[in-house]
């Protein structure tokens, strides 16, 4: 049907009860509610993925769920009802044929909040769904007065076949206001309201500076004020003033027209206007085009000319000195005639048809434009097509009502057609402007803040709906052409806040993922520094270069090549390397660790700097044909970074001129010991370094290749370097150091944040590996031991109760995802290490205490797993061919219980594992590293640790029911299952009980 959900709305009620649309965090809750009026619980995960809309009533005060609606637009009998078999009859109803209704599948509200809560959650949905007219309730059981709340909104429209049928239209649930024009006896009712928006919506409370706002009555001055340019509406509800807007027709247009696009709109200026404005723009634009393309025809002629006669002088020099013999006149002659011939040739080809090529393009007529408003209109008072929002306040619980404010504000203008309000960027979104659109600025503009319009038109009303039939195909088919799906165009609250991430690292590519993707918020103002661009490397790394491309940053994100050098905390700016100043609302960084030695030698010799790489750059940008060039190369350090660099070289046909080099005064890196041990193990040989450390790297006039000078080392020729792949142990910039020091931000060898990634400064995030968590909130937790992408998308979350108006977080997050590191090594192979953070913080390759390990080696590659005492995956290792085992496999492993893994550990033990890689490639395993796993698990979890007892009811709590209906709604993920359910991929689903 044509029902469209609109912004999801966060609604509080004039009582205490808020609403929201319903999360996972939820369903236990609403279960317990269904429990406790039904004895038992439909399946809510299934709902929240099917469903039109379900939102959830909340206790302002202490945040329990109090009710629960859910909305299908088809028809359907609300659960709990036992008259299921009357659906055939329902559907051949009336009102299961409209097209604007939606049928009632769950309302399950608390006894002791049933009233409030209903009336809430029915308005809530209408405004949720502004296409909808009616809610239609099917049921076995008469509301009227069992359930007053719905019985004061519902009426009854039959009783048939055991079935009660209730319908609630739109004005019954969501009473229309009563507009008028302001008068001076309004002002009582007005400050209050003026005053409790102002907390949410500052800038749109703000009295004009014509009625002198800082004087006593400024409000009354400016409703007495009102005239044909200038109106006050009010908004009125059950006798009570609840809204008020004030608009204007005088509006400037011509800071407007530099900053916007604004020729889809007529330059706002009436139709007329602009076409003659338009002809004469193009008028001007082809006669300058045509003038430049004589002039260029003309200057070829002349050179043409110029040329001929040169041409005609040394042909007579060289004529009269061919052994002193003149030239008959006859060949003087013909010469003539064919040098004509060819010049008249040539004149004819640039003397074509000028005007296709002087034809403008709608580019160069926009500009000229915009060249002659700026020239012809500077103060000139002109006929203009819009008004202005300039202040809106409305009670919170009628906010998403504004729009018929709106209807009347084109009432009052009747001659406009658009109606524009312009916010701060870090001002927060009403609900009426949901329906209205952001234009976005031009490219270099400089407008302070964001412009928002609507046309009179959207606001029609009217159509009759019907269902379609044979004759509407040609029609519906025009009118759907090119349109996106419907998850592409849900309404989504709009951000207008200026987020700048510092860092292109897996944190932030992750927190800009999840800010993308949010399913309630519009981020509209993101920019991503990327000092170099961004790049992915290493078998480890969760983001591939084609996942980076498919997340489109360009179509969302501003990304900029530039790295943060110095912040101005007090006005928000930072200011980048290129000294470019970027005014932020919002700063995040994750940049991560970085590799120093170019830092650290560029400072001493900035030109012999510039042969300096590290592993990830190597990586994308050496070719074979760049190596081949090449004749003395380094890797220097002994980390996983430098194996991997080494394979790259491989590759690239340059390992045999490449130095492994190691730092002497570098501390041993327990990941490199592993790596040994398993190559032991596995019977691979690996080159071994020369330990050596590098004190200088100095250019050389005259040649491209710097000397390197290592301690103890006497000068010679194999150290003049052509590239050196510095891969020592990393640390924070000392850029992103010194700008958060010089700013005041609390620093302890990490940046300090607290439990919601928050620095010393309320505007400043952090996040990955650069951040760690305040010892107000956990002990020595370091980011970096944590999986990155899950740090990112909690960084995201995080950034998100901003916008949503939720409670910041006041403890650590929950992250249970493994990180994973690892190479490339030489020979085609790749090692990989996941753990929990424990495990990353202290690597090894031995069981922690009480634990046990388990390690086959065979042509399939080395697995080896570490458990601990309560027989959890505490750690795993792979190395073997690439491709053998993915890193996303491998950390799924990481965390989950031995019942988790079809008994591993009891069958390892008694010799009936010998492969462990290929034991782990078998069809049960595919769940282990599917998304919905982790989401299914989560919520038995959270089950069993109610405090309730789980019931065996149909459809939910009966563990083995969830497990079938998770495996057989996804056919098509797992399709090993289609035919019938493996037994031992059911017992994966069920021992996350045991």
């Amino acid at each position: 049907m044509g029902l469209t959900i609109g912004r999801p709305c966060f609604y509080r009620d004039a009582t205490s009860v808020k609403v929201r649309p319903c999360a996972i965090e939820d369903i236990h809750e609403v279960e317990q509610i269904c429990k406790n009026l039904y004895g038992s619980s439909p399946h809510l995960l299934a709902l929240l993925e099917t469903s039109l809309l379900c939102l959830s009533a909340v206790d302002s005060e202490n945040g329990h769920v109090v009710g629960f609606l859910c909305l299908n637009d088809g028809a359907s009998i609300r659960f709990g009802s036992h008259s299921m078999d009357a659906l055939p009859w329902l559907k051949e109803q009336p009102a299961s044929l409209a097209m604007d209704k939606a049928f009632i599948t769950v309302a399950a509200m608390q006894p002791d909040h049933e009233v409030e809560a209903s009336a809430a959650l029915l308005r809530a949905a209408f405004l949720a769904v502004s296409s909808m007219k009616k809610i239609v309730l099917a049921t076995d059981r008469d509301v009227t007065f069992t359930e007053p709340g719905l019985g004061s909104i519902l009426t009854r429209t039959t009783f048939s076949n055991s079935l009660y049928l209730y319908e609630a239209s739109r004005e019954a649930a969501l009473p229309p206001l009563t507009i008028r024009r302001s008068t001076v006896e309004d002002h009582d009712d007005m400050v209050p309201i003026m005053e409790s928006s102002a907390l949410r919506y500052p800038a749109l409370s703000r009295l004009p500076e014509s009625c002198h706002p800082e004087e006593a009555f400024a409000l009354t001055r400016l409703v007495s004020s009102q005239d044909e340019r200038n109106c006050v509406l009010v908004a009125v509800a059950d006798k009570k003033l609840v809204g008020f807007m004030v608009i204007t027709s005088e509006v400037d247009t011509n800071n407007l027209l530099g900053a916007f696009d604004l020729h889809p709109f007529d330059n706002f200026i009436p139709m007329d206007m602009y076409d003659a404005q338009y002809q004469e723009a193009k008028e001007r634009v082809h006669a300058a085009k045509l003038e430049q393309l004589q002039e260029k025809i003309a200057a070829a002629k002349r050179k043409d000319a110029k040329t001929e006669t040169d041409d005609l002088a040394e042909g007579e020099e060289k004529t009269g000195a061919e052994d002193g013999i003149e030239a008959s006149e006859t060949q003087a002659e013909e010469e003539e005639e064919q040098q004509q011939q060819q010049s008249e040739d040539k004149s004819a080809e640039l003397s074509f048809d000028l005007e296709p090529a002087a034809m403008p393009s709608e580019e160069e007529i926009r500009d000229e434009i915009l060249r002659m408003n700026a020239n012809n209109l500077e103060g000139e008072d002109r006929p203009n097509t819009l008004f202005a929002i300039t202040m809106l306040c409305v009670e919170e619980p009628y906010e998403l009502q504004a729009m018929e404010l709106l209807n009347h504000a084109f009432e009052a203008f009747s001659e406009k057609d658009y109606c524009v309000v312009t916010l701060p960027h870090d001002s927060a979104e009403p609900g009426l402007l949901s329906r209205m659109t952001r234009l976005p600025p031009l490219s270099g503009a400089s407008f302070p803040e964001v412009l928002y319009l609507i046309n009179r038109n959207a606001l029609l009303d009217g159509f009759e709906i019907r269902r379609a039939v044979e004759e509407d195909f040609e029609g519906v088919k025009a009118l759907v052409s090119g349109m996106q799906n419907s998850e592409d165009i849900d309404r989504k609250q709009s951000v207008n806040a200026q987020i700048v991430v510092v860092g292109a690292s897996e944190c932030g590519l992750s927190a800009v993922e999840q800010m993308l993707l949010h399913p309630y918020l519009s981020y509209n103002y993101i920019t991503l520094l990327a000092p170099g661009g961004i790049s992915v490397s290493g078998p480890a790394c969760e983001y591939t270069a084609s996942l980076v491309a498919r997340l489109g940053l360009e179509a969302g994100v501003h990304v900029l090549d530039g790295e943060l050098v110095s912040l101005e905390v007090e006005q928000r700016v930072a200011e980048l390397s290129d000294g470019v100043r970027l005014a932020y609302d919002l700063l995040l960084v994750t940049s991560g660790l970085q590799e120093q030695t170019r830092g650290n030698l560029g400072a001493k010799d900035p030109e012999a700097a510039s042969i300096i790489f590290n592993a990830a750059e190597l990586e994308s940008d050496m070719t074979p044909e760049d190596a081949s060039g090449m004749r003395n190369l380094c890797v220097y350090g002994l980390t996983l970074e430098a194996f991997h660099s080494l394979s790259i070289l491989e590759r690239c046909l340059a390992l045999d001129r490449t130095a492994f080099v190691a730092s002497s005064d570098q501390a041993p890196d327990p990941l490199v010991d592993i790596l040994l041990q398993c190559c032991q193990l596995a019977d691979l040989e690996l080159q071994k370094p020369k330990y050596m450390t590098l004190t200088n790297l100095k250019s050389i006039p005259g040649s491209s290749r710097p000397h390197a000078y290592f301690e103890g080392v006497r000068d010679n020729d194999d150290y003049l370097l052509d590239l050196l792949v510095a891969c020592l142990p990393r640390d924070v910039s000392p850029w992103i150091f010194s700008c958060l020091n010089d700013a005041g931000i609390v620093y302890d060898g990490r940046i300090v944040v607290d439990a919601g990634f928050r620095t010393s400064n309320p505007n400043i995030y952090a996040a990955g590996a650069a951040a760690k968590l305040s010892r107000r909130f956990g002990h020595n937790v370091h980011f970096e031991h944590y999986n990155s992408k899950e740090c990112g998308a909690q960084l995201a979350r995080s950034v998100a109760t901003i916008f949503l108006g939720s409670k910041q977080p006041d403890q650590a997050p929950m992250m249970r995802a493994a990180k994973v590191v690892g190479c490339e090594l030489p020979k085609e192979h790749v090692f990989l290490f996941a753990g929990v953070p424990m495990a990353m913080m202290k690597p090894s390759f031995q069981a922690p205490p009480g634990g046990k390990s388990i390690t086959t080696a065979t042509a399939s590659g080395l697995l080896h797993l570490c458990f601990d005492l309560n027989k959890k995956v505490y750690n795993a290792v792979y190395l073997g061919k690439k491709g053998g085992m993915q890193a996303s496999v491998l950390s799924s492993l990481v965390g989950l219980p031995n019942s988790y893994l079809n008994n591993v550990l009891v069958k390892h033990e008694a010799g009936h594992v010998q492969d462990l890689v290929e034991f782990f490639r078998q069809p049960w395993s595919e769940l282990l590293s599917h998304d919905g796993f982790k989401e299914l698990r989560d919520h038995i979890m959270q089950l069993a640790s109610s405090s309730e007892p789980m019931q065996a009811v149909p459809g939910a709590g009966d563990i083995r029911d969830m497990a079938l209906m998770f495996l057989n709604s996804r056919p098509v993920e797992f399709p090993s299952f289609v035919s019938g359910l493996q037994d031992p991929a059911l017992k994966v689903v069920e021992a996350a009980l045991t």
